[in-house]
C-alpha cells in the first residue's frame, strides 16, 4: 500500500468572545486538516493547530507552503512506515532531507504540519 495523495484543508472561525492569554488575545481559532489517501482507497485524517495560526491568513499560508514542500516525503511512501516518515519530516528542523531544504527557521509551523500528517498516518 502506498500514499497517493495528501490534501490539506484550513478551517478558521471567529470566537464569540475573545480570550486573553498571557501574551496575546485570541479572537479566532484555526486548524489544519490533512487527508491522506492510499492506492487501496483507504483515507486517514489528521488535524493540528498552533499558536502561529492565530496570525490568521499569514499563519495558515506558512503551514500551507510547508505542507506543499514536504508532500514528496509522504506521497509514494508506505503508510505503515510511520516512524520513518516522522523521522524524515522532523529532520527538516535541522537539515536537508532528499532535496528539501531544512526548515529550521520555521520549526513551529513544520512541527504542526508534521503532527497533522502523523495523526493521519496513524488513522490509516
Amino acid at each position: 500500500m502506498k500514499v497517493t495523495t495528501l490534501d490539506t484543508y484550513f478551517l478558521s472561525a471567529p470566537l464569540p468572545q475573545a480570550v486573553r492569554a498571557s501574551t496575546h488575545t485570541i479572537s479566532r481559532v484555526s486548524e489544519v486538516i490533512v487527508e491522506l489517501t492510499t492506492d487501496s482507497g483507504l483515507v486517514g485524517i489528521g488535524e493540528a493547530h498552533g499558536p502561529f495560526l492565530f496570525q490568521g491568513a499569514d499563519g495558515l499560508r506558512t503551514v500551507r507552503d510547508i505542507l506543499s514542500s514536504i508532500t514528496p516525503l509522504v506521497v509514494g511512501g508506505d503508510p505503515f512506515e510511520v516512524e520513518r516518515i516522522w523521522q524524515d519530516l522532523f529532520a527538516l528542523t535541522y537539515r536537508s532531507v532528499r532535496g528539501i531544504p531544512a526548515l529550521a527557521r520555521q520549526q513551529r509551523p513544520l512541527v504542526t504540519a508534521l503532527s497533522a500528517i502523523d495523526i493521519a498516518l496513524w488513522d490509516l
